[in-house]
């Protein structure tokens, strides 16, 4: 028997390859569950259960009429839902114990580091200058100086004061005097590629080799530079990171100014730090270590980088991590054994005045606003989120009862299995249901953001969708065009009347004193349009947005469309059906102020959501009363990852009789009468002739008399 089996050679390139990337807010657990992934013997953390010791109950009763009259459906309900994760949980250990292979881990922040030493390696090749020591001294010494300090726009300054810093070239220059440069000199002189963004082939390979092999000891010399640096002020390489990273997405040269980036960035590189992770992740098929081509990347924080990875490798999975419940715990805790240096006790008032700062600048790099103007270069780490098709939590320790995969490593465990063999088990009922809501999103036709909403019974059995958009009847906003009312040459078409309202056609005046209509001000406003960029694309446009700018107000109300929530609900009351009482809400972003009161008032007892929303709903509204709604966030995989982890790559059966050859001990009587019409030449069909049949009995009797004659 050959060593690999047929069937084994269809999940070769999930074994052999798989591209993992991070992302998430500081604090929740990125670094902490790459370091899961990369240790090959995660399975036997003390935080993976037992299969054995796994909370199970004793069903009440086998009848069904019993359990009616006692109304103890539920204890049932229950007890087999616990069973059920329970063989799940001991299915996916069992496959993880035979089947696991370590993850190399990327490191963003060195990646950041190897272009830095890149990009200056070949300036001095391209100016005809040597690439020495002191060469290599001065030019980092202009980076930090620039991007190692405190906030450019005094947002810092009680803290600085506090700290005592006047000068922040003394906070990096003793790391700077400790790195061992000739050895980084060293390391980069075999790379010879003028474009080592696209490096390909050999050139790929030995980028790749500096960069994993640990006797080239690149990392290392980058662990120790930054901690170092962390050690001097942990505030100000965070910025360091978000400026440097920044201004190369932004100019692709590490050297401009920081304070400059949004003058002088363009569109040109913001690919250009991936694009190393990509020629890192190419040349690791050459380098033999064990890990092939599995690698986590620790972390993702600009959505363009994981729309980069999503379009080049189906073999790509984008999961979020999260952890409202100890992040700051996890921050204050990362803060003080970074500025300890062996002490007993740091200053409390440092660490808190630190996380605050920190605090503040991951809520920065979670914000959107730089993306609206048009600056992709930016951090958008709440999109990357959103992005995300696997979600996990980084849950405390927990007992026995919980029916969930529910720390980090049990919840890698269950898609490192599906990930190596899809339809290993099924989908959760919280997957099932978020995929449908996922979908049902891209009906909506809004210009800002698509939303999807499923409500269930309390059984997980769906019972309404919706998506935000207009009502029935109206026209989604993506469907119109806004040249239908600003162009003068374009003739009155017939069905304007039913695409756009009476009050965007100009029948009622409102703006400038009542002189003016909603037409006259589009038309104003937009009198210079130019279309070239548009390339065929329709011009779309928002109504509350602009609505708002020539009324000078800020009022929600004006959108033209429905939330998903809300339009789920009331499709229940058009159509009619159940009572949602106690039922279950999957939503892709959780609801506002307003759909929060709704959902309350119908007495939904769970709301489970991807995106959370920025306003007050969760302490406002959610957090009052005493029928307080469960706000959860998902944790499962939705999107294009569901069908990667869950959909078979042939039914499980047919795969167990290959791998078994089908070798039963015991056979039928028709397997039997198959073998002596084989032996006798005469074909097994379901009827005979009534001649075919005498010549079979007569053969037969041929075989019997041979036989009495040989005995």
């Amino acid at each position: 028997m050959k060593d690999q089996l047929p069937v084994d050679e269809l999940y070769n390139n999930r074994r052999n390859f798989s591209i993992i990337g991070l992302t998430g807010n500081a604090g929740c657990g990125c670094s902490r569950l790459a370091s899961i992934m990369q240790n090959e013997n995660f399975f036997r953390s003390e935080n993976l259960r037992s299969e054995d010791g796994l909370f199970t109950e004793e069903v009440q009763s086998l009848k069904n009429t019993d359990l009616f009259l006692k109304k103890e459906e539920h204890l049932n309900d229950s007890a087999v839902s616990k069973l059920i994760f329970k063989k799940k949980y001991s299915v996916c250990k069992k496959f993880i114990f035979e089947n696991y292979h370590p993850y190399a881990v990327i490191k963003y922040t060195y990646v950041v580091w190897l272009y830095v030493f890149l990009f200056l390696r070949f300036k001095c090749k391209k100016e005809g200058i040597s690439f020495a020591k002191d060469y290599l001294k001065r030019k980092l010494d202009e980076i930090l100086s620039n991007k190692f300090d405190f906030s450019h726009k005094g947002s810092d300054d009680d803290y600085k004061t506090y700290r005592g810093c006047t000068d922040n070239k003394v906070l990096y220059q003793e790391a700077l005097d400790n790195l061992d440069l000739s050895k980084i000199i060293d390391l980069l002189s075999d790379i010879t590629c003028d474009d080592f963004l696209n490096a390909r082939g050999d050139d790929a390979e030995k980028i790749s080799k500096l960069f994993f092999d640990a006797a080239c000891d690149f990392q290392n010399q980058i662990k120790l530079l930054n901690s170092s640096l962390a050690k001097r002020d942990y505030l100000c390489l965070c910025r360091f990171y978000h400026r440097l990273s920044a201004v190369i997405r932004a100019t692709g040269d590490p050297l401009k100014d920081s304070r400059r980036v949004h003058q002088e960035g363009s569109c040109t590189h913001i690919y250009d730090i991936v694009k190393l992770i990509n020629v890192l992740i190419k040349g690791k098929n050459h380098i033999s270590d064990g890990f092939d081509r599995r690698i986590v990347i620790d972390s993702i924080r600009n959505s363009l980088e994981a729309l980069y990875l999503k379009e080049r490798y189906a073999g790509f999975y984008l999961m979020a991590v999260h952890d409202n419940q100890n992040r700051e715990l996890h921050l204050k805790e990362k803060i003080k054994s970074l500025i300890s240096e062996g002490c007993e006790e740091p200053d409390s008032e440092l660490v808190n005045r630190m996380f605050e700062k920190i605090k503040l600048l991951s809520d920065a790099e979670a914000g959107n606003k730089d993306y609206e103007k048009g600056r992709f270069y930016s951090p958008n780490v709440a999109q990357c989120i959103a992005d995300a098709e696997i979600h996990v939590v980084n849950n405390a320790p927990m007992d026995e009862k919980i029916p969930e995969f529910y720390t980090l490593e049990e919840q890698w465990m269950k898609y490192a299995s599906l990930i190596l063999h899809p339809g290993l088990i099924t989908p959760s009922a919280e997957e099932r249901c978020m995929v449908v809501a996922y979908s049902a999103k891209f009906n909506s036709g809004c210009l800002s953001r698509q939303v999807g909403a499923v409500i269930t019974n309390q059984y997980h059995s769906i019972r309404t969708i919706g998506w935000n958009d207009v009502p029935y009847g109206q026209i989604s906003c993506s469907l119109r065009d806004l040249n239908d009312l600003t162009d003068h040459s374009l003739p009155e078409k017939r069905n304007l009347k039913y695409t756009y309202s009476d009050f965007e056609r100009g029948n009622i005046t409102t703006y400038d004193d009542n002189t003016r209509n909603f037409k006259q001000k589009l038309r104003c406003d937009y009198a210079n349009l130019k279309t070239e960029n548009l390339k065929g694309l329709p011009f779309s446009y928002c109504f509350k947005t602009l609505e708002n700018r020539y009324s000078g107000n800020k009022n929600q109300v004006y959108t033209r469309s429905l939330h998903a929530e809300e339009n789920a609900m009331l499709q229940m009351v058009k159509f009619g059906g159940e009572s949602l009482r106690n039922g279950i809400i999957y939503v892709t972003a959780s609801p506002c102020e307003l759909c929060s009161k709704k959902l309350y008032q119908i007495g939904v007892r769970k709301i489970v959501y991807i995106d959370p929303y920025p306003g007050i709903s969760k302490e406002h509204i959610i957090g009052c009363g005493y029928k307080r709604p469960e706000l959860k966030p998902f944790q499962g995989a939705y999107g294009c990852a569901y069908y990667k982890l869950f959909q078979p790559f042939m039914p499980y059966k047919d795969e167990l009789d290959i791998r078994t050859g089908s070798t039963h001990q015991l056979h039928s009587s028709l397997e039997l009468l198959g073998d002596f019409m084989k032996k006798i030449g005469k074909p097994l069909k379901a009827t005979y002739t009534k001649q075919e049949y005498e010549e079979i009995k007569e053969m037969i009797s041929e075989m019997k008399m041979n036989k009495d004659e040989t005995n």
